[in-house]
């Protein structure tokens, strides 16, 4: 299901995983409004696997990358209350947008207690996401 749409960004869900995956440039309130929107997603869907494709993301401002670090995410680690259990993240073939995403992935591993893995492609990214959890003897 998709629940934005817009030409640098979309959030949809497919099967049980909430999917940000950026398209282009977006900076300031735009870029902010997409982080505000997955947000509001992740809460009415509770979901706690989520991907982050940035395949095709350009740089991310230093401004927006601060506040996605040290604001947008403890608010949204604090508002799940720890429920976010995988992050699947693709990086972006922009050197600027990868070393940015990298950043943002290791805030979210200081926040919260979910495994974080990086992928090349979506297909991998997904089976990785939606894979059966091992249950413990």
């Amino acid at each position: 299901m998709i629940y934005l749409n817009e030409t640098f960004l979309q959030i949809r869900t497919e099967q049980s995983v909430a999917i940000m995956e950026w398209k282009g440039l977006a900076k300031g309130e735009a870029y902010r409004k997409g982080f505000e929107q997955y947000l509001k997603l992740l809460l009415e869907g509770k979901y706690t696997h989520w991907l982050l494709d940035f395949t095709n993301g350009k740089v991310i401002d230093v401004k927006d990358q601060k506040w996605t670090t040290d604001e947008w995410l403890p608010h949204a680690v604090a508002t799940l209350k720890g429920n976010i259990q995988k992050v699947g993240i693709i990086l972006s073939t922009d050197v600027f947008n990868k070393v940015a995403s990298r950043v943002i992935a290791t805030t979210i591993s200081k926040l919260s207690e979910a495994e974080i893995a990086y992928f090349d492609d979506k297909r991998d990214a997904m089976a990785w996401l939606t894979q059966p959890e091992a249950v413990a003897v």
